[in-house]
C-alpha cells in the first residue's frame, strides 16, 4: 500500500471508531478546593463547551487546546472527552498529509503539536510515519527569537537533537543587554527562560542558569502593581508564570508568581473563561497547571519510559571533508571531520559544516541537482586564456590519499550522492578542463 493509502486507511479508521455522537459530560473532578483548582475546572469546563458542532475546536488551535487540556488536574485520557480531542489532532494531522503530500514545515503548527504529543508521552519523532522534531530548529530557515525558543523548547521536551549552531544562539539570548529599552517582548522573554530551563535539566548545560537567574530578575522587574505582565495582558502574564518556575532558578520568585497567579484568577470572566479566548484560556489554564506547564514537559516523565543519556550522534556517520587550492594544493589545504546523519547527501553535509561554522558556500540548482559553484568566497572563473577553474569533487578511500585518480570523481550533483560511512569528500579548486 503506498503511503496515502496508509494514511487514508489509518483516517478512515480513526472516524469510524470517533464518528459516533457522543455528548459532553462531568468528567471532572477537583483534588483540593483552592482557588487555582477551581478556577482550572471553571477554565477547562469552557474549554470542552466551545467545541465546535464536530466535536473539536479548530485545526489552527486543536493543538495548543489540547496541550493545555492534557496539563491540567482534571485531564484523563481514558475518558471519552479528552479521547476525543486526542484523534480530532491525529485527524487533523492526516488530513493534512492527505490534501498537501508531504509535511508542510509550518512551525505555528508543529511546535503545539510535538508538545502536545510529549505531554500525552506520544512521540513526537514518530507520529504517523514522521518525525515532527526534523522539522523544527531548521538553520536554513530565519526564525523570530520568539520562535526559536519554542521549537527550542519543543526540541528539548521531545528528546530531540539541539546543535551548536542552536545553543550559541540561546546563548545569545541570555546576554541582559538583549531586554533592555521600552520595546522588549515579555512573551519571547518567557519562552527562552522556558527554553533554557529545559535544555539546562535535560541537555547537561547548567552553566546556563546563572544567566537565566539574570534574565529572571528583569522579567520580575517589569511586574505591574496589580501582579500582571504586559499592561494587563493575559497571555503575558500567564507564561511569566510559567517561566518564573522552571527548575534551578536561584532567584526569589515566590512572591511575583503568587501576585501573578492572584491577578490571573481575578480576571477570569464568570464563564470560565479568560477574555473569552481560546488561546487566552489555553494559556492561563497551562499557567494554573498543578503539573507545571511547558518546561515540565519531557519525554522522561512519561510513565513505563526508560531515561539513558543522550548519545547524539546515534544514527548519525562519521565523514571527512578536505579542501584543495590549487594544482599543487600542499599549502592550501583544510581538513575537518563531520558526523552527519545517515542517508545524507554531500549538500546535506555541506549545510551542516556551514551552520557549524566551519565554511561557506554557494550552490546553483538546475533539474539534475545543485551545482556547487563557491566555497569560503572561491568561485568558479574563467582566466583569458579560456581555461575555467572551478570545484571538482572526489571521493576519496582516506584522507591523506594522494591526488586522486578520475575513478574517485564523484559523477552525481551534491544533492544526489548519498554520504557513507568514513567517506572522504575533497572539494579540489582547479582547472576544470586540464587532461
Amino acid at each position: 500500500m503506498n503511503p496515502s493509502g496508509r494514511v487514508l486507511f489509518t483516517l478512515l479508521v480513526l472516524l469510524n471508531y470517533f464518528g459516533g455522537n457522543i455528548l459532553a459530560s462531568d468528567v471532572l473532578s477537583l483534588n483540593s478546593d483552592d482557588r487555582v483548582a477551581e478556577s482550572s475546572k471553571r477554565a477547562v469546563t469552557w474549554l470542552l463547551n466551545r467545541r465546535n458542532s464536530q466535536l473539536h475546536w479548530g485545526r489552527l488551535v486543536n493543538s495548543q487546546t489540547l496541550l493545555a487540556l492534557s496539563r491540567s488536574g482534571v485531564f484523563n485520557s481514558s475518558l471519552p472527552e479528552f479521547q476525543l480531542a486526542i484523534k480530532q489532532v491525529d485527524i487533523d494531522f492526516l488530513l493534512d498529509r492527505l490534501r498537501h503530500g508531504e509535511l508542510e514545515l509550518y512551525s505555528d503548527r508543529l511546535i503545539p503539536l510535538a508538545v502536545s504529543l510529549t505531554s500525552l508521552c506520544r512521540s513526537p519523532t514518530h507520529y504517523y510515519d514522521y518525525d515532527l522534531l526534523d522539522g523544527l530548529l531548521d538553520y536554513r530557515r530565519k526564525t523570530s527569537n520568539f520562535t526559536f525558543a519554542a521549537e527550542m523548547l519543543a526540541v528539548c521536551g521531545g528528546d530531540g537533537v539541539i546543535r551548536r549552531v542552536h545553543m550559541r544562539r540561546l546563548v545569545w539570548l541570555l546576554n541582559p543587554k538583549m531586554w533592555t529599552g521600552p520595546s522588549i517582548s515579555f512573551d519571547t522573554m518567557s519562552m527562552v527562560l522556558m527554553a533554557t530551563g529545559c535544555v539546562a535539566e535535560h541537555y547537561g548545560h547548567p552553566y546556563l542558569l546563572p544567566f537565566a537567574d539574570t534574565i529572571a530578575e528583569i522579567l520580575i522587574s517589569k511586574q505591574e502593581r496589580d501582579g500582571s505582565f504586559g499592561n494587563n495582558n493575559v497571555i503575558s502574564t500567564a507564561m511569566a508564570i510559567e517561566a518564573l518556575q522552571i527548575r534551578g532558578l536561584s532567584v526569589k520568585v515566590d512572591p511575583t508568581v503568587r501576585a501573578a497567579i492572584n491577578w490571573l484568577i481575578s480576571n477570569q470572566m464568570e464563564d470560565g473563561s479568560f477574555d473569552s479566548d481560546l488561546m487566552a484560556t489555553s494559556e492561563a489554564l497551562l499557567a494554573l497547571s498543578p503539573k507545571g506547564g511547558r518546561s515540565y514537559i519531557h519525554m522522561s516523565q512519561c510513565p513505563g519510559e526508560v531515561t539513558t543519556p543522550r548519545n547524539p550522534m546515534l544514527n548519525h556517520v562519521p565523514i571527512q571533508i578536505l579542501i584543495w587550492i590549487g594544482e599543487q594544493p600542499s599549502l592550501k589545504r583544510q581538513t575537518f571531520h563531520l558526523q552527519v546523519p545517515v542517508n545524507s547527501t554531500v549538500y546535506n553535509a555541506l549545510l551542516l559544516a556551514q551552520a557549524d561554522g566551519l565554511l561557506r558556500f554557494e550552490t546553483r540548482e538546475y533539474s539534475f541537482g545543485h551545482y556547487l559553484l563557491s566555497i569560503n568566497n572561491t568561485s568558479e572563473v574563467a582566466d583569458v586564456s579560456n581555461v575555467q577553474q572551478g570545484w571538482v569533487i572526489f571521493i576519496l578511500p582516506s584522507a591523506d590519499h594522494g591526488k586522486p585518480e578520475a575513478k574517485y570523481q564523484m559523477k552525481k550533483s551534491v544533492s544526489s550522492y548519498q554520504i557513507s560511512s568514513g567517506d572522504c569528500i575533497l572539494f579540489w579548486y582547479r582547472n576544470i578542463n586540464r587532461d
